[in-house]
């Protein structure tokens, strides 16, 4: 029994060899060779052709034949498969007809007998040459002439091709007028205004004649409206002046457009100089008298470099305006509009000039898409010079708004001038107070208009927030303009204000010196530091976003105001430094000072704590 396990076990060994000398073939020994891939020729298959001939496919037959060409002989004459392959192999032969025709003989062309041809030497140097337009030169006894008359022409024709939307127009004495609108092509141009209308003048004998231009004001100052019609004139008149020199008169249209570009990005510059120097002269109560030209002498020059057009127009306004004026005068002082007799007014002449005072305002165009801003109107409080009761006012601009102090009886006034302004400047008008003094403009109740950068399209923009960023659109072109007004202050000389007129009905309380009651100075403590009657230990005034005003306490703003609902204020005036800023409970963003009166044991802004039982027991 025991010779049957070890038995067993032998045989097991033996049949696991055996199977690894199965598993494991000699890696030397030659591989079965593998299966062709095509049949052998002696099992072919025969497959009738188009001709009905019958081919070897050197298939077997148990494989489809395709009667189809193969597309790599037909492509290329060669098959890799040779005659092996499943697909028909065709010999592509010409036909008859076509060697019938490659074989026919060209007929030589037929020269005649003195006919040459002339070939280039080197065509491929060859260039074109433009032909140059023919130069017209004219003298000055050929008015009237054939060469006159196309000249003159040649000029029409050039500001018709140069410009699109150019009108010709002829007049009842054979001028011509060309209006054209130039649009300004200079990368370094920054004005708002891109395009100027020209309006050039032709007398019948052009170009032996000087011509005359006009320009269109639109939008520009007189100022430099006037300069810029001067100026070109000149450079006309230059022109003529050195072709009666030289006896040799030619069409200007293609040269007085190159002036054009060439000269009126300068002549815009000092003409805006210009402008500006003579609006600060006439701010600042000085008469500018210009000594190369007088007034006279330009009016007659603005009245021959105009067409007749332009002058009748001007005529039948002058008429209107003549008869409006008549029926005005007609009209009995009772009848005559309160408004009208305030815009007719001017700075009285007892308002010196010294006493003028700037609209200083502190903004930030985040969208750079405003290109002028100005003031319709202005809102503010204004004390009283004598007993410093304040008062609101609200005056457009060009007008004049007076009243009567409440407690003296103190005849006031305030003007105000409107003045442009733009991101380099931050005047934005002039006031002329009289018998007060101006303290706060309110900019909820004040109106600004804007001209947008992009389309100088202007509208206005009512009911702005101090510090807050206020978003619209322009109406004309949709773009973004997002600006915000930080603070609005008035600069200038306040001690030469001059007084008003005391009023009939009361003498009213004897001057006093306000000084202090009437200040509001950034970088200087409010009156009474901001406290009040009801608060005493706020250091601080509140602008009311319902009103816009500025008072010391709630309590202050309901005593004065009673035809609206107050609002919670949002913004604080601080009571040492007089700066406006957003609310804060504690302290100055600016000086950092307390607004409120905070109890500790301790110094307290450099005053102290002399009370001894309050006094830090710590040693």
């Amino acid at each position: 029994m025991a010779e049957e396990p070890a038995a067993a076990a032998a045989t097991t060994a033996a049949a696991k060899n055996d199977n690894d000398n199965v598993s494991k073939p000699n890696i030397h020994q030659q591989q079965k060779p593998r299966r062709p891939r095509y049949p052998k020729k002696d099992k072919i298959v025969k497959v009738k052709s188009v001709d009905g001939e019958e081919e070897d496919t050197g298939f077997k037959k148990d494989l489809q034949v395709s009667n189809k060409k193969c597309k790599y002989f037909k492509a290329t004459g060669k098959c890799r498969f040779g005659d092996k392959c499943r697909f028909r192999h065709v010999v592509k032969e010409a036909k008859d007809e076509d060697n019938e025709e490659a074989l026919q003989p060209v007929e030589k062309p037929m020269m005649h007998p003195e006919q040459t041809i002339h070939m280039p030497s080197n065509p491929s140097t060859r260039r074109f040459i433009p032909s140059k337009p023919v130069k017209i030169l004219l003298k000055s006894d050929q008015t009237g002439s054939e060469e006159q008359k196309k000249a003159r022409e040649v000029d029409i024709l050039y500001f018709k091709r140069r410009f699109p939307k150019t009108l010709v127009k002829s007049l009842e004495d054979d001028k011509t007028v060309i209006t054209f609108v130039y649009t300004v092509s200079n990368p370094e141009w920054v004005f708002d205004v891109n395009t100027v209308t020209f309006i050039l003048s032709l007398d019948p004998e052009h170009p032996i004649s000087c011509a005359t231009v006009d320009i269109a004001q639109g939008m520009m100052p007189s100022p430099l409206h006037i300069y810029l019609i001067k100026k070109f004139n000149d450079i006309l008149r230059e022109k003529h002046n050195s072709c009666i020199t030289s006896d040799s008169f030619e069409p200007i249209g293609k040269w007085f457009v190159r002036e054009i570009d060439k000269n009126i990005l300068e002549l815009f510059i000092v003409g805006l100089k210009r402008t500006k120097w003579l609006q600060d002269a006439h701010a600042s109560g000085l008469k500018v008298t210009v000594f190369d030209t007088s007034e006279e002498k330009e009016q007659k020059e603005r009245e021959l470099t105009k067409p007749e057009t332009l002058q009748k127009i001007e005529e039948k306004e002058n008429k209107s305006e003549e008869s409006e004026s008549e029926n005005e005068g007609n009209l009995s002082s009772e009848e005559k509009p309160k408004q009208i007799d305030e815009a007719s007014n001017s700075v009285d002449a007892n308002i010196p000039k010294s006493a003028q005072l700037k609209v200083a305002v502190n903004w930030v165009d985040s969208e750079q898409s405003i290109g002028t801003i100005t003031f319709s109107s202005i809102s503010g409080a204004a004390r009283c010079l004598r007993c410093a009761t304040q008062e609101f006012f609200d005056v457009a601009n060009g007008k004049e708004h007076s009243w009567n102090c409440k407690k003296c009886s103190t005849v006031q006034s305030i003007k105000f001038e409107s003045v442009l302004g733009h991101q380099n400047s931050n005047i934005f008008g002039h006031v002329y107070p009289k018998g007060c003094r101006p303290v706060d403009c309110i900019l909820l109740s004040s109106k600004l208009k804007i001209a947008c950068m992009n389309c100088s399209k202007d509208f206005t923009v009512e009911a702005l927030p101090y510090g807050s960023p206020s978003l619209t659109w322009c109406r004309q072109c949709n773009a973004k303009i997002r600006f915000a007004v930080d603070s609005i202050q008035f600069q200038g000389q306040f001690n030469a204000i001059p007084e008003g007129e005391k009023g009939a009905a009361s003498k009213g309380p004897k001057k006093k010196n306000l000084k202090d009651d009437i200040m509001l100075t950034p970088g200087q403590p409010l009156p009474k530091k901001g406290t009040c009657k009801h608060y005493g230990k706020s250091f601080r005034w509140f602008r009311f976003p319902c009103c816009g005003k500025l008072y010391p306490c709630d309590e202050c703003h309901a005593a004065n105001e009673r035809d609206h609902e107050m609002k919670v204020a949002n913004r604080m005036v601080c009571g040492l430094c007089s700066t406006e800023q957003p609310f804060s409970k504690e302290s100055c963003k600016h000086c950092k000072g307390n607004v409120i009166n905070i109890k500790s044991q301790f110094w307290e802004g450099g005053k102290g704590c002399r009370n001894q039982i309050a006094l830090s027991k710590l040693k």
